[in-house]
């Protein structure tokens, strides 16, 4: 999370509604939806970086956000 914040200079917001469909690994962009000021951009990624988001995905399988947070049912009290 931190590397894809830190290489692409994204906000929080902007990192943590990533959708996996907002990759785009054979033009090497990320496609940021409602940037500051509502605007849509995209944003180049290397390939070290798509490197990583691949071992990523393979180790937590994400559905539809890049990084998802933890479910109701894994928390314990």
């Amino acid at each position: 999370m931190i590397a894809v914040a830190f290489e692409c200079a994204l906000r929080r917001s902007e990192v943590l509604n990533l959708k996996l469909s907002n990759i785009d690994r054979k033009r090497k962009l990320l496609f940021i939806e409602n940037a500051k000021g509502n605007k849509d951009r995209y944003v180049p990624i290397s390939d070290d970086l798509i490197q990583l988001i691949i071992k990523y995905y393979r180790a937590y399988k994400p559905e539809i956000y890049l990084f998802n947070g933890k479910s109701k049912t894994d928390l314990r009290y």
